[in-house]
């Protein structure tokens, strides 16, 4: 569990950075770019809750400093 949610973290923070890039970098007017975000966004959510799953999977009461 603790390498699929450092994994998920990877995954979430380059989509994350993606995401801001397109937003600041690309005309948000572009339709392109407008579905691109979108599929960002909801790539993003799924990722998110991927991870709060596997953490869930964990069944501790002390979540590891590596986790949190």
């Amino acid at each position: 569990a603790t390498k699929t949610c450092t994994t998920n973290q990877s995954m979430i923070d380059l989509t994350s950075k993606h995401l801001e890039e397109l937003r600041t970098q690309c005309s948000s007017t572009d339709k392109i770019t407008q579905i691109e975000i979108k599929e960002a966004e909801s790539k993003l959510i799924r990722m998110v809750g991927n991870q709060l799953v596997a953490k869930q999977k964990l069944n501790v009461d002390v979540i590891p400093d590596a986790l949190k």
